[in-house]
């Protein structure tokens, strides 16, 4: 007997969803000025067709000092949160996690 699993979005449906979700936060009031400037800047790099992997990656450094110190919106801890779901987690790396981190040169 199978299980109906609840289907996720393609990665596109995804990417569509969160750039969205990320314009919407902009125009809000819900966020601070520094988070709305790093969401502008991965919304660009979206629009230049820059490597989603890179985008989120480079999204996702942005906003952990925030959300690991506690100090970001309550709307940009649930964005940080959707960033490290399967939607988006080890997309196009092939089950490799990579991250950069300042003095550690590989």
């Amino acid at each position: 007997m199978m299980r109906d699993k609840k289907k996720r979005p393609s990665l596109d449906q995804a990417l569509e969803n969160l750039q969205k979700e990320m314009c919407e936060l902009i125009q809000g009031d819900e966020i601070t000025q520094d988070e709305r400037e790093i969401l502008a800047t991965a919304i660009q790099e979206f629009q230049k067709k820059v490597y989603f992997q890179k985008v989120i990656a480079d999204l996702e450094g942005a906003l952990m000092p925030l959300v690991v110190k506690r100090e970001s919106s309550k709307a940009i801890s649930n964005l940080y949160t959707k960033l490290l779901s399967p939607d988006f987690a080890n997309k196009g790396l092939g089950g490799l996690v990579a991250f950069s981190a300042p003095g550690i040169g590989w």
